[in-house]
């Protein structure tokens, strides 16, 4: 399992993506859109989502906005996937996200 909190600042996105192995998140502060496949919804603070394993899905922040803190798990299966070091989920994170500096991870 991973967890990890995120500040996304205003502007960023989180191209979509899938991987192999299931997340779920909370957030904390702040609002955002979640695209899962086909659909997208907002996300406001005291929402969560939940993502099965090789769902595409995508988030963004609008300019403007406040940045979104949100905790996010990655659940991996033990007898079937063993979780990935942490320099291999940072750099999940740095393709996927667009605007340089705006995902923190904290």
């Amino acid at each position: 399992m991973s967890l990890i909190l995120y500040q996304i600042d205003p502007g960023t996105q989180f191209e979509p993506h899938r991987h192999a192995f299931g997340e779920l998140g909370v957030v904390l502060q702040g609002t955002g859109q979640m695209t899962v496949g086909d659909s997208t919804r907002e996300l406001k603070a005291g929402e969560s989502y939940s993502l099965p394993p090789d769902v595409l899905h995508g988030l963004s922040v609008a300019e403007g906005k406040e940045p979104m803190v949100l905790i996010d798990i990655a659940a991996f299966a033990p007898s079937d996937l063993p979780a990935p070091p942490i320099s291999e989920m940072k750099d999940l994170t740095a393709k996927v996200v667009r605007k340089g500096r705006a995902a923190r991870r904290h």
